[in-house]
């Protein structure tokens, strides 16, 4: 059966105990582990309403902690993908994970191993004293919407879209147990990137990886001519359209938006973007990670080999499948994996 810190029901409805020697999951098989679709339209807050095809809106700001400007441009979510690996314990920490995630890493480690707190195992014992580190990247599918199509009026100070705009935001982060509350998983982002992009197919499948780093190189290749399209579709944007959003000097920054930069800088130390790369993806990193114990967070509410749910600090939602599971669903309802019924 499956498990986690602290316990939990596995999916025969069987409750189950934590087993393991590392804090927040379990040993012998990190169920946690994988690549998860959120099958599942959360809805976050400041959300601005729905697109024609009943997607939900944001503005770009929003979804990119104001490190993406212009920060007014709406965007409509297509899908979210989630990857989680272990990283390590403290003594395995690479180097390019953030000094003060090192620290925390520690601290849990020290606290737990004299007996402080409830990070997944008894005071001295050896699941109290191995804390692990796992990442916690986040994919999103999006597109950039021109506001009059979605009923939202037009700015005056910055530029819009004509066209849709596929494109990909990626969001790094790591998440470690909580050392009060078990099945809590506390989360830290340190950067992010946004890229022109493109879905594979009409009915919102992702591209996979080789087929989007194709895309992405064909895109760099291609960048010079002015013509990349992002869809094959006559109402999605091409390269140079991207660029004229997106490229310095075509628009000004908000005095709020000139404050929360400064802000950024100040007290996450952010490394804002402030040019667009020759592929056109944007890339911004935190040298002091958003997030923290009780502040930003997910409560794992079930978890076993091909599902997981959890609940944001906000009360959102997420109903997550793995990604080969998604996938396969996907090729049934499509027809192209016979079922075991069949002859």
């Amino acid at each position: 059966s499956s498990s986690f810190s602290g316990g939990g029901i596995d999916k025969d409805g069987n409750s189950y105990g934590y087993s393991g020697d590392e804090v927040g999951g379990p040993t012998s098989s990190d169920l946690l582990e994988g690549n998860w679709v959120n099958m599942s339209r959360p809805n976050y807050v400041e959300c601005l309403g729905h697109n024609a095809d009943d997607e939900f809106l944001y503005t770009l700001g929003r979804m990119s902690f104001d490190m993406f400007q212009p920060g007014n441009l709406l965007c409509s979510v297509q899908s979210t993908h989630n990857t989680i690996k272990i990283i390590g314990e403290r003594e395995e920490l690479p180097a390019f994970v953030p000094k003060s995630l090192r620290e925390e890493v520690a601290s849990l480690c020290e606290n737990a191993s004299t007996g402080g707190g409830s990070a997944g195992g008894r005071p001295g014992s050896s699941a109290a004293k191995r804390p692990l580190l796992r990442s916690y990247d986040i994919a999103v599918s999006l597109t950039i919407e021109p506001p009059e199509s979605v009923g939202q009026p037009k700015p005056t100070a910055t530029p819009t879209p004509t066209k849709r705009m596929r494109a990909v935001m990626s969001v790094k982060g790591y998440v470690l147990p909580d050392p009060e509350i078990p099945n809590r998983l506390t989360v830290w982002f340190t950067g992010g990137k946004l890229s022109p992009a493109r879905l594979a197919s009409g009915d919102g499948a992702e591209t996979d990886d080789e087929d989007q780093a194709e895309y992405n190189q064909s895109v760099a290749a291609s960048a010079k001519r002015g013509k990349v399209a992002s869809g094959s579709d006559d109402n999605y944007g091409y390269f140079d359209d991207w660029k004229a959003l997106f490229a310095k000097g075509k628009w000004r920054k908000t005095l709020g938006e000139r404050a929360r930069a400064m802000a950024a800088k100040l007290l996450l130390g952010a490394d804002v973007p402030n040019k667009m790369e020759e592929d056109g993806h944007m890339e911004y990193f935190l040298h002091r990670p958003v997030g923290g114990h009780g502040k930003v967070y997910v409560d794992v509410l079930y978890l076993d080999e091909d599902i997981l749910i959890m609940r944001g600090h906000h009360g959102t939602i997420y109903a997550m499948a793995r990604s080969c599971v998604s996938q396969r669903y996907k090729a049934l309802r499509n027809g192209n994996i016979p079922s075991h019924t069949e002859g």
